[in-house]
């Protein structure tokens, strides 16, 4: 039942139904509370987030994306995933003005990146350090 609430969500938000990809993957948090796996919690919670921030609810996504950052760095096993929140999370912070808390999450996002061998890791850190004032750079 999670995967088939799981792709429903994904479905909706790529069609950019974001109202019916919140109400999926709030079910998905539901769902994966009740199995009792917390790494599938901290996934879910992202997924909220997600959806959330096609709405444009970035306050609401900042929350979302720290506690799944904080559940999975509690249960670890999940670096790949916890990077996708730490983005998530640096894209609503840039969008709510928080520039330099954005520039310590996707850096943090790219060094767990690195050291898991993502070629993407370059990128994400570019993506840091153009945010970055040149008076702030030392």
């Amino acid at each position: 039942m999670v995967v088939e609430v799981r792709d429903l969500r994904q479905t909706s938000a790529a069609l950019g139904r974001f109202e019916d990809a919140v109400e999926y993957a709030e079910l998905e948090v539901v769902l994966r509370l009740r199995v009792g796996k917390p790494l599938g919690v901290a996934y879910a919670l992202h997924d909220v987030a997600v959806a959330r921030q096609g709405l444009g609810e970035h306050d609401t996504v900042v929350g979302l994306c720290e506690q799944s950052v904080a559940a999975y760095g509690e249960h670890g096993g999940a670096e790949a995933e916890r990077a996708k929140a730490l983005e998530t999370l640096a894209t609503s912070l840039i969008h709510l003005g928080r520039i330099r808390e954005a520039v310590e999450r996707l850096r943090e996002a790219a060094a767990i990146m690195a050291e898991a061998g993502d070629p993407r890791a370059g990128q994400v850190l570019r993506r840091a350090e153009a945010l970055v004032d040149p008076d702030d750079r030392g």
